[in-house]
């Protein structure tokens, strides 16, 4: 297992983008084969830290990351979302 500290230094090397204020949501790195290195989130927790940091209901935090971060494509360093399966 990886320190928290660590997988920030490493993915500030890498310029991979990271949601600033998250960071209770982030589950790691990912490693892809010929392509940077990527921050990986959980989904569920990320909705959760949206709806502390602005008061949004789930549904409101939920439709905000759907079409702002899962909808977006800024580039290779875009990070994953991970939708746990129970």
């Amino acid at each position: 297992m990886m320190d928290s500290a660590l997988a920030h230094q490493i993915l500030d090397d890498e310029d991979a983008h990271v949601l600033e204020g998250h960071e209770s949501a982030m589950l790691g790195i990912g490693h892809r084969c010929g392509q940077p290195t990527i921050a990986v989130y959980d989904r569920d927790e990320l909705i959760g830290s949206f709806m502390k940091m602005n008061q949004w209901s789930f549904e409101a935090a939920q439709e905000w990351i759907e079409f702002n971060i899962e909808g977006a494509w800024i580039g290779e360093s875009t990070p994953m979302i991970l939708e746990k399966i129970e």
